[in-house]
């Protein structure tokens, strides 16, 4: 079965179950990093919920699916889980800027 196949039925798992989120000790981010610091409850709590998703998944035969873990805004301390399509082939490379000359 396809993600959006999936995902169009109102009453999925994951519909019903929604995007879990885990609040963490601290995160930090840069443009070229991101740390996160867990207390053993809450990486305890993002495992299960990796775990639950990832159950998911497979539970559903989801061929296309992948877990999906964010965070968003800059003074956000919360991951949060949800579904979304694996990606195909390698990571898209972007085109370098020429300086002006």
């Amino acid at each position: 079965m396809k993600l959006r196949d999936f995902l169009s039925d109102d009453h999925n798992e994951h519909s019903e179950a929604g995007n879990p989120s885990v609040k963490c000790n601290a995160i930090s981010k840069t443009t070229k990093s991101f740390n996160c610091q867990l207390s053993p409850d809450q990486a305890i709590e993002l495992a299960r919920f990796l775990l639950e998703k990832a159950q998911l998944i497979r539970r559903n035969k989801i061929e296309d699916g992948a877990v999906q873990l964010w965070n968003v805004g800059i003074d956000s301390e919360t991951l949060s889980l949800g579904l979304m399509s694996l990606r195909k082939g390698p990571r898209r490379k972007k085109a370098l800027k020429q300086a002006a000359g």
